[in-house]
């Protein structure tokens, strides 16, 4: 029988030994655990993180890596002094606190394209947007104005910062470039304008004001102009969150006293009540394919972690338990959430299986109050 083809990557591929971990761009990466390549078919078989077995025709391999790039988990983490910044890495391992000064420090925002981290650090009453590197080095204070600076975000280029401030008086929108200077008013206005957040194409802002009566949400351009209200339903929608396509926008809306999470498109049209559950819904992320949605609810009685289809449909408790779980984040190849789990007095960071198996605890041991994770994603 003669090679599929000759002088593809599978002929490097089949130097490797079996159980090597690599990763495979296809472009988008891929990690398995090899098991065999087969030249004559050209195709390599591996198992991936869920314990799957994939096959993979080597002619769509762009390239690959022997090993993983380890992405890794910010969260919070509370003791009795402070509130500090630490990174993770998913097995547990190399835990460090980046942040390490005596200021409460929260809100972790990993960088699209660097391994760098925006967080508020409040200091007697003052909150400023701060920029550290991953392992701790680059500590710098971006906004360092007498003002409470909050809710940051990058620019998809991550060139630019999107932030809150009540400079002036009035809580508007902020942009600066990426090392801090050059900051300046968005919004303008003497309501309040919060909860900013890049479309990833660039070229929307969107935010939530109540410079129409109740909390709404709206887009603008990154220069602060065409402001466009996309929400107009008699009541508080908040939190703004884009798909990852850019296509789409997640929000928090009351109905009935309840928080329920909605959808709808960048333009504002076809609002649908994705939980519609007449439960308290919470802290929401995207797949990273933008296929699924995973949240926190209390439908079930206790907080837990819920996926869904982004449709709404499928809905499916992951973690099933009686304590509180919430502020879900996935792994950067959707097939693991890493969530907050409390109970009591003590708070930990977990993981699991997008399928609800393997979860485990991986800040086991700690007696700080750990919350709030973001997982790295590039």
């Amino acid at each position: 029988m003669k090679r599929k083809c000759k002088g593809c990557i599978c002929e490097q591929l089949a130097h490797l030994m079996p159980g090597t971990t690599v990763t495979l761009f296809l472009p988008d990466p891929l990690v398995l655990k090899l098991a065999c390549v087969d030249a004559l078919t050209c195709c390599v078989r591996g198992i991936n993180r869920l314990g799957q077995l994939i096959v993979v025709d080597c002619c769509k391999i762009v390239s690959f890596r022997i090993g993983e790039k380890v992405k890794l988990i910010a969260y919070e983490s509370r003791n009795e002094d402070s509130q500090q910044i630490y990174v993770i890495r998913p097995d547990g391992t190399g835990k460090k606190n980046v942040t390490n000064n005596s200021n409460n420090n929260r809100n972790p925002v990993w960088s699209p394209v660097a391994s760098k981290i925006l967080y508020t650090s409040i200091v007697a009453g003052n909150s400023d947007i701060f920029v550290v590197n991953s392992d701790g080095s680059g500590q710098t204070n971006l906004t360092n104005n007498p003002s409470l600076d909050f809710d940051a975000s990058w620019s998809p280029d991550g060139s630019k910062v999107v932030f809150t401030s009540n400079r002036g008086g009035s809580i508007n929108i902020f942009k600066m470039n990426a090392d801090g200077s050059n900051q300046t008013n968005i919004s303008m206005n003497p309501a309040t304008d919060r909860e900013p957040t890049w479309s990833p194409d660039g070229k929307k802002i969107a935010f939530s004001s109540n410079r129409d009566g109740d909390f709404n949400i709206y887009t603008m351009d990154p220069d602060g102009s065409n402001v466009t209200r996309l929400t107009n339903n008699g009541t508080s929608n908040r939190t703004p969150i884009w798909s990852p396509d850019g296509s789409k926008i997640l929000f928090l809306s009351i109905v009935a006293g309840f928080r329920e999470f909605f959808v709808m498109d960048r333009d504002g049209s076809n609002q649908t009540n994705l939980t519609n559950n007449s439960s308290t819904n919470r802290t929401a992320s995207w797949s990273p394919d933008g296929s699924k949605i995973a949240f926190a609810t209390d439908q079930d009685g206790s907080f837990d972690i819920f996926i869904m289809n982004a449709d709404g449909s499928n809905k499916m408790n992951l973690t099933n338990d009686t304590v509180f779980d919430a502020s879900p984040t996935w792994s950067p190849d959707g097939t693991q959430i890493a969530y907050e789990s409390r109970l009591g007095s003590d708070s930990n960071i977990f993981i699991i299986n997008v399928d609800g198996t393997n979860k485990h605890n991986i800040t086991a041991g700690d007696s700080n109050f750990n919350t709030s994770p973001v997982w790295q994603q590039s």
